[in-house]
């Protein structure tokens, strides 16, 4: 789950549209009324700016994005994914705030040894599948 960059032809569709998670309005009708910024939020023309819409995402990108389990799945942060997403996209909160990069976070599993919960994720996302046993050997055999 990642900040996102709304696109839209008018205000209609970005009021539609519009959520927490959102860190930037682009869309060349939009632009095109001297539109700069709605509700806080700037309005980039991809083809007229397209250099400043790269460079405000470089400065607001992150990676990997975080996951996106349900809040009674996880919430070692505080808050759901979709929550430390809209914080992160306000810039109240930072990507290294998901308690699941932290290295010190750690995954126990009957008598295995302890696995960092980053080392799950990154295999999760790395193998797009989400199932536990398979991703679960993996990292046993790395950790051996």
């Amino acid at each position: 789950m990642c900040p996102r960059i709304l696109t839209a032809h008018s205000i209609e569709e970005v009021q539609e549209r519009a959520d927490g998670r959102n860190i930037a309005v682009s869309g060349g009708i939009l632009a095109d009324t001297g539109l700069k910024d709605w509700q806080g939020l700037p309005v980039f023309n991809a083809l007229r700016e397209p250099e400043a819409l790269a460079d405000f995402v470089e400065e607001r990108a992150f990676a990997p994005p975080l996951p996106c389990f349900a809040p009674d799945c996880c919430s070692l942060c505080g808050y759901s994914c979709r929550q430390l997403t809209e914080l992160i996209a306000r810039q109240e909160a930072k990507r290294e705030d998901c308690l699941l990069w932290q290295a010190a976070t750690e995954l126990l599993i009957n008598d295995t040894p302890p696995c960092p919960w980053c080392l799950l994720y990154r295999i999760f996302c790395a193998t797009r599948s989400w199932g536990l046993y398979r991703n679960w050997r993996a990292i046993k055999n790395t950790a051996q």
